[in-house]
């Protein structure tokens, strides 16, 4: 089973509303997510279903992602900010399948997950950076720590 994790792309500092839940992606937010969907759908190995958190960045990177995979979308509202990495391990636990899954959200919950999917993990090496997709390989089954870190993609277009 393969899990992708992205972190959102790129956004901007504020939104027109004030709110955090409406950031939108800047322009290279919006590269790294057709990137991302690019590359990903040039693999063997994609994923069926894409969760996204329901804040405006991450659908938005989501949706661009899923225009290139053409897989289904829905929103999980457990990957917004503010939930721990325990609660959307169990989310993943109960939607990962034999065909694959990706979660579209946030730091430092994301960090967090990777880091715990893989204890051998540097912890500085298990923060994501916005835009960027950590690829994850369970062959026996989800869980804390069974996870074999498969791949990290990023466009680097500007740093």
């Amino acid at each position: 089973m393969r899990l992708w994790i992205v972190r959102h792309g790129k956004a901007e500092q504020h939104s027109p509303s004030g709110s955090d839940f409406d950031r939108p992606l800047m322009p290279r937010g919006q590269r790294q997510a057709e990137w991302l969907g690019e590359t990903i759908a040039a693999k063997k190995k994609r994923p069926a279903l894409i969760l996204s958190s329901g804040l405006s960045r991450a659908i938005a990177t989501a949706r661009l992602i899923q225009q290139r995979l053409g897989c289904e979308l829905e929103i999980a509202r457990n990957l917004e900010t503010g939930h721990s990495a325990s609660e959307v391990a169990e989310l993943v636990e109960s939607r990962l399948g034999p065909d694959g899954l990706m979660i579209v959200g946030h730091n430092p919950t994301f960090g967090e997950l990777v880091w715990a999917l893989e204890r051998g993990l540097p912890i500085r090496e298990a923060d994501m950076r916005t835009g960027e997709a950590v690829v994850f390989e369970f062959d026996g089954g989800f869980g804390v720590g069974r996870g074999r870190l498969h791949k990290r993609l990023r466009l680097d277009d500007e740093d």
